[in-house]
This record gives structure tokens, sequence and C-alpha cells, in this order.
């Protein structure tokens, strides 16, 4: 009898799997893996579903990320999984977070050598009342930029923004 590989598919109704080999067309929640963390982010907001981990296996992923509300995202090490935007040339976020949110176990890397303003991980709202980052390596940086010029550069933004209504 030959030796032979077995593949054992594992069911996970709440997971979102992120992987490099992955296909954002035919991943699904629960399911084959998307090839982006916005794939995955994509399919949760079509289902609007809650309670979903994303789940992001080795690499580096260049995208922006808006966290949708009631979900988390989850690395599987902190050295090996890095969400990045380099050299950006317009005013950055690289991580919005939801409300009851859970970021976790990935490094995060904004950088710039214009005067934009860059926010590593933006608290909005109430979000940093309820949402979680956890076990993370941030680096927001624009120390290359010319020494003329303002920006503003943030690790960590929290902020309220406020809504009048006059009448």
């Amino acid at each position: 009898m030959s030796a032979g590989i077995v593949k054992l598919l594992i069911s996970r109704p709440n997971t979102a799997t992120v992987t490099k080999s992955g296909d954002d067309s035919k991943g699904f929640i629960g399911g084959a893996p998307f090839k982006t963390i916005n794939g995955a982010i994509a399919a949760i907001n079509t289902s609007g579903a809650a309670g979903i981990t994303i789940l992001v296996y080795p690499g580096i992923y260049d995208e922006k990320i808006v966290m949708p509300p009631g979900n988390s995202l989850r690395g599987i090490s902190l050295s090996t999984v890095t969400i990045r935007q380099q050299n950006v040339t317009a005013n950055t976020t690289l991580v919005t977070m939801g409300e009851n949110t859970r970021v976790e176990d990935v490094s995060l890397l904004l950088t710039s050598s214009n005067h934009v303003d860059l926010v590593g991980v933006a608290f909005p709202g109430t979000t940093s009342q309820t949402a979680k980052l956890r076990t993370t390596s941030l680096t927001a940086d624009n120390s290359t930029a010319l020494t003329t010029g303002t920006s503003n550069v943030y690790g960590i933004h929290s902020f309220i923004r406020y809504r009048k209504s006059f009448g």
C-alpha cells in the first residue's frame, strides 16, 4: 500500500480564512480561503454576519482595512502576518476599527515620504470603548519627508465625530 496525503477539511462556519494562495472569487465564510483581507470583509459585509473571525495566514497584505462591526481579525503570528501601506501619497488610515471588533497578532506598517496625515489605527465614535487591539506591532512613519511642511502622524487615533442638529 502506497503512502498518500490525506486532506482533512474542518468546517469552520464562523471563520473567513485568508491565505496568499486563496481566491477572492471562490472564497467563502466557513470554506475556501480568500486571497485578501478585504475579500473576506466584503463577504462579511454582504452577508451582514457578525461573530466571524478573519483568520489571516502568513504573508504581507497591502491593504487598508475597515473592520465590520461585531467581527475580529487574527493573524497566525505577529512575526509572519503584516498589513501595510507603504509610500502613500495621500492621507491614509491603515485600520479603522468598528464597534465590538478585535484585531490581534498582526504587524501594521504605514509609511510615506510626503507630508500627509497618517493614522495607523483609528477608533472612531465609541469604538474606543468596544473595540480591542491586542498583540500588535504598529509603525506609522513619515520621517523621510522634507523638513519643511506639516503632517499629522498618529499610531492610534481615538476620536468622536459630532453631528449637530439645528432647528
